[in-house]
């Protein structure tokens, strides 16, 4: 029943973000939204719990704050830029008539199942009667903090560099100089401590969210996407020899 509602509220959620995307004519919004949805789901599954546990206080905690920083920061970014994002106004540009059936696919009815399934975890630890780890609850902890300071601190690092300089110089200095993508990098590492988390009360399959997560951003959404605008960048393609793509290895 409850999974029912979770899928239910995602529905909602995914479709009111859809209108609001058509009143001002920018889908940049999922982005902001993207980490609200995630909220939700966990929030839906804890609120039906009777009697939560230590590991489910611990989750909703740690997706609280992640999800809220990830918003206010999205959220302030749109705002400051003031029109949609380059990945979804390409589409938006080449897509012609097909456009809005195209985004609704790709940007809202894809993001809401994908937010079912990379929020496995949340499920996971949520279904009671399993027996906690103390040691891996602890480890999944240590592995968020260093995730969610990395994420936030490349984050203010970025922000404060774009407001000084101009689109084609690039940020290689802080934690810039040791990943071209330090703050996906956080995100990585958050998401393997909710699956290390999870992984206390289930099975190894709750894994596959973080993992999911991890090669999207460096092979398909994040890291490709990003760095094609750059492709006629003489300094980038320098930066790009010199600094690893996420992993500072």
């Amino acid at each position: 029943m409850t999974w029912n509602l979770a899928v239910f509220s995602v529905a909602i959620f995914v479709h009111v973000c859809l209108l609001i995307a058509l009143i001002k004519k920018d889908n940049s919004i999922m982005t902001a939204a993207w980490p609200i949805g995630l909220l939700l789901i966990q929030i839906v599954w804890y609120s039906n719990l009777t009697s939560p546990t230590q590991v489910q206080n611990i989750m909703l905690i740690i997706v609280g704050l992640w999800a809220t920083r990830l918003f206010i920061h999205a959220f302030l970014r749109n705002l400051r830029r003031g029109y949609e994002d380059f990945r979804y106004k390409e589409l938006r540009d080449k897509g012609g008539s097909s456009f809005y059936l195209i985004s609704y696919i790709q940007f809202f009815l894809f993001q809401g199942i994908f937010m079912l399934i990379v929020g496995i975890p949340f499920t996971a630890v949520n279904v009671s009667g399993f027996t906690q780890s103390q040691v891996v609850i602890v480890v999944g902890l240590v592995v968020f903090s260093i995730g969610f300071i990395i994420e936030t601190v490349s984050d203010i690092q970025l922000t404060r560099f774009k407001t000084r300089s101009s689109k084609e110089e690039v940020l290689s200095t802080g934690l810039w100089g040791i990943s071209r993508h330090p703050n996906y990098l956080g995100e990585i590492l958050v998401w393997w401590s909710i699956g290390i988390i999870s992984f206390s009360v289930q099975s190894w399959w709750v894994l596959i969210s973080p993992l999911i997560v991890t090669l999207l951003l460096r092979y398909v959404s994040g890291v490709p996407l990003l760095e094609k605008r750059y492709d006629d960048n003489a300094e980038y393609n320098s930066y790009k020899e010199t600094v690893n793509p996420i992993f500072p290895l």
